[in-house]
């Protein structure tokens, strides 16, 4: 068995764990990221290339949803800071400085999606992910 020290350890290869970890990183921490796949295998690459990103002043029924979603198994704590954290997350990191080319409409708005036992429709993806199913090489 290998033991090792971090300051912080990401749990999850995916799009949202991958950009946390940049992150932490980019702010001095030491981080390790663990995947259960292979290195270049993350659950975002079966997620159609998308990402919850709750735009709502009231950010309950997204709460509901994650809760529905997951039949009453997510940890409440874990949701609560999601909600709180996730959006100014997907704005700064993954829209802003990143500027992951998510879907957008002819207005140039983000083309939110719904995705399986949501309320409404407030899933980021990213055709490019769709298709070819890889991450873009700057969050790996």
């Amino acid at each position: 068995m290998r033991i090792f020290q971090t300051d912080c350890l990401v749990l999850g290869a995916g799009l949202a764990g991958s950009a946390y970890a940049l992150r932490l990183a980019r702010a001095g921490f030491q981080v390790e990221l663990l995947s259960l796949g292979q290195p270049e295998q993350a659950n975002s690459d079966w997620a159609q290339g998308g990402i919850i990103y709750e735009t709502a002043p009231d950010p309950a029924p997204l709460g509901r949803d994650i809760l529905a979603a997951s039949d009453g198994t997510a940890n409440p704590a874990a949701i609560a800071q999601l909600l709180r954290e996730g959006p100014a997350a997907v704005r700064e990191l993954l829209l802003d400085e990143l500027q992951v080319p998510f879907d957008r409409d002819a207005a140039g708005r983000l083309d939110l999606a719904r995705e399986g036992r949501c309320s409404r429709n407030r899933q980021a993806s990213c055709s490019y992910l769709q298709t070819s199913g890889k991450m873009p090489a700057d969050l790996r």
